[in-house]
């Protein structure tokens, strides 16, 4: 077996009676990465093959391929058929799917224990071998296209791609991950294996698993399967550190509610004050008790739906909310909005909130523990993002070492009404945010 290196993450000290668990990491000769984490309370296995390509890769021409080649990947082999691929998961009680983010393509699967080497051949199977059949790429890009009409027929999740275009400007990552129809049709088979070519290398792969496994024995059936897999020659591109543009948009749109967003440059995912701004994110709007939900929803009655959210990359970040209302109530609901963003700035946040986000925090990551596909997904993106691994002890300790002053200057550094980002969407009038009073975050 070819190997390079081979590391164990473990933290025997106890925090809050979480359970110690260790991860283990090997780096295969060709630079594919395994990382597993063994719990012994279950009989089953969550894997995830992570390639470190997205959206945000692409070009404004070949807009959606990352997600194009996804779906195509599960179109069949030269061993398998599309339904044979399902079917080897299906008929032993397993799963397998897959998605695509701005950063990340991933190919997933849980299955018991004893279906670990099916879970393995087939998901190589399909990176390996798939054939991308032009017929299949036809018929692969009607079912796009309805997607993204799904999407434009469903304006929670719409704004979110409007939102990005305005924040991100021309950069890649202001592209909608699904491609818009334009792109999406004039996609070909040369457009897709060039792509896989450039990105799809093992170096930038990723295997994640949880649950009963044994991290050698793991790491034996995925070197018999990619060591073959040549590392390649062509350098991937760097990504352009994006620049933010912001500004105020308001998208006319026949509905019965109205829509809006509002956001700022934050942190990216490996940061010093990342753990802080999870901290801000739970108290301002991450549940029922939240800043936002508390003053929107309960007190004043302006909406149904309403949250606080972060989205961290490589290199760059963004803290915003959404809210969704009747158009009637789309001018009060910005102004309390803004006003519970000014209040992060001042002295009103208390201790007894920030310990209480904070407990939440913990909360939230002991009880996802419980779920080996959580479990996994927290494995690939520490090694995909920072290369090691955060043990739950440490990471517990990170949350609890956050203080109200961190808070509060996060946030006076973050929230400024020239870093903002708004969009509305709805039948709106187009003046609806310029007449906001937006002075108030000052």
């Amino acid at each position: 077996m070819a190997l390079r290196t081979r590391s164990t993450f473990r933290d025997t000290r106890p925090c809050g009676g979480v359970a110690v668990m260790s991860a283990k990491k090997t780096v295969l000769a060709n630079g594919l990465r395994v990382v597993s984490e063994r719990v012994s309370s279950v009989k089953s296995i969550s894997i995830g093959m992570w390639v470190d390509v997205g959206s945000r890769h692409e070009t404004t021409e070949l807009s959606g391929l990352s997600h194009l080649i996804e779906h195509m990947t599960f179109k069949g082999t030269r061993e398998r058929s599309s339904k044979q691929i399902v079917q080897e998961f299906e008929s032993r009680g397993g799963g397998i799917n897959a998605f695509t983010s701005r950063e990340q393509t991933c190919y997933y699967a849980k299955v018991l224990d004893a279906h670990l080497p099916v879970a393995i051949d087939v998901l190589s199977d399909i990176l390996l071998n798939s054939v991308y059949d032009t017929g299949e790429l036809r018929r692969e890009q009607k079912v796009i296209l309805e997607e993204i009409k799904d999407v434009r027929d469903t304006p929670s999740d719409w704004i979110h791609d409007h939102f990005a275009e305005v924040h991100w400007g021309k950069s890649a990552l202001g592209l909608p991950i699904l491609g818009v129809g334009s792109t999406v049709r004039r996609a070909r088979r040369a457009d897709i294996m060039n792509y896989r070519r450039r990105h799809y290398r093992p170096s930038r792969l990723v295997v994640a698993a949880c649950g009963s496994l044994n991290h050698a024995r793991l790491v034996d059936q995925i070197d018999r399967k990619f060591r073959d897999w040549s590392i390649g020659s062509t350098s991937p591109p760097r990504l352009k550190q994006p620049r933010v543009h912001g500004g105020l948009k308001v998208i006319k749109k026949n509905s019965s509610q109205a829509h809006l967003v509002i956001g700022f440059p934050s942190l990216p995912y490996v940061h010093k004050d990342k753990f802080a701004l999870l901290v801000v994110q739970q108290l301002f709007g991450g549940g029922m008790s939240s800043r936002l939900f508390q003053s929107i929803r309960e007190r004043l009655g302006l909406a149904y739906s309403v949250y606080a959210f972060q989205d961290s990359f490589r290199d760059c970040g963004v803290f915003g909310l959404y809210i969704g209302m009747d158009k009637r109530n789309a001018s009060k609901a910005a102004h309390a909005a803004i006003v519970e963003l000014a209040r992060l700035k001042s002295t009103d946040v208390t201790l007894e909130e920030v310990a209480s986000a904070k407990e939440q925090l913990k909360g939230h990551l002991v009880l996802g523990l419980e779920n080996t596909s959580s479990r996994m997904n927290r494995l690939a993106r520490h090694e995909l993002y920072t290369g090691t691994y955060h043990t739950i002890p440490k990471t517990l300790r990170l949350i609890d070492h956050v203080t109200r002053e961190d808070v509060v200057e996060l946030c006076r550094s973050m929230i400024a009404p020239e870093r903002m980002t708004a969009v509305a969407m709805g039948p709106l009038k187009a003046s609806l945010l310029r007449n906001v009073d937006w002075s108030v975050l000052q």
